[in-house]
């Protein structure tokens, strides 16, 4: 799959597809286009009126938007959940076959 869109990529931005050869490819040529390429169309400059096919997802804001709608309390709530889960298949010594003199607790 990865091979799949690595080709596509480089089919996209005109530049030759490099295989799957036993050594690493020089992909010098190919940073150096996407880089140029990058510049030229100023991609990473806030442009008014640009039209663009997407707009990236803001997980920050939309993280900072979920906890207050939903506040910390779910949060905690599953939280100590998971902890009382996690901690429920937890192994005591007097659980286990453990010879003399071997000291099984783990939490010093």
């Amino acid at each position: 799959m990865l091979r799949h869109l690595k080709k596509q990529f480089n089919q996209s931005i005109g530049t030759p597809y490099q295989g799957t050869k036993h050594s690493a490819p020089d992909v010098s040529k190919l940073i150096r286009k996407v880089h140029d390429k990058a510049k030229e169309l100023a991609t990473h400059l806030v442009i008014p009126g640009r039209k663009v096919a997407f707009k990236a997802q803001d997980i920050l804001q939309d993280g900072a938007a979920l906890l207050r709608s939903s506040g910390l309390k779910r949060f905690e709530k599953r939280y100590k959940k998971w902890v009382q889960e996690s901690t429920m298949y937890s192994y005591q010594s007097a659980d286990l076959d453990v010879p003399d003199g071997l000291d099984m607790n783990v939490n010093e």
